[in-house]
């Protein structure tokens, strides 16, 4: 399907997070992992929704952290978000490692939870998720997220901007927004 059969999308996106708020809670973020993490770290990042955040983290832990990335598939089923595959084993080293998993959008928390689960049985030493943005009213599970960049209630739907796209658009906004 070429760009041009795609049905265009309405709305220009309404800026939620700035640029510069952004950063501030990237920076944030990074003093966290800075402040609570071993000389062992890890970060992984669910790819792709995540990859500015990864990269910026990066930037903002200095030195020479350890990285990786690990690929989650989403099937929408009647409206309903599941897990349709885990690209796994992954292939790089957890044993010991104390693991920094970035996540673009956590909702129900279903995702990361079966991750952590699955990192720490492959014998990391530890697990913590960090959301860019969190929708808690959304978890269909007892789940929360070690650290967010920002909150959102759960009307905001459909985010943009910042490494996350819609239709392969829009990923490039140096803001997270809104389509409607």
């Amino acid at each position: 399907m070429t760009r041009s059969e795609h049905p265009p999308l309405e709305a220009s996106p309404e800026s939620l997070y700035g640029a510069q708020a952004i950063a501030a809670r990237v920076a944030k973020a990074a003093k966290m992992v800075e402040t609570t993490s071993g000389d062992d770290v890890l970060v992984v990042s669910l790819l792709s929704g995540s990859m500015h955040f990864l990269v910026d983290l990066l930037r903002a832990l200095g030195g020479d952290p350890r990285y990786e990335l690990i690929h989650v598939e989403i099937e929408q089923q009647d409206g309903e978000e599941g897990l349709r595959a885990l690209h796994y084993p992954i292939p790089f080293q957890v044993e010991g490692a104390d693991i920094v998993l970035l996540r673009d959008v956590t909702t129900t928390g279903v995702i990361e939870t079966y991750l952590e689960q699955q990192l720490l049985q492959h014998g990391a030493e530890r697990v913590r998720t960090i959301s860019l943005v969190d929708v808690p009213t959304r978890r269909t599970t007892d789940y929360d997220s070690a650290f967010s960049l920002f909150s959102a209630p759960a009307e905001v739907t459909r985010l943009v901007g910042y490494g996350l796209k819609r239709e392969g658009r829009f990923g490039n906004l140096p803001f997270i927004g809104q389509i409607s």
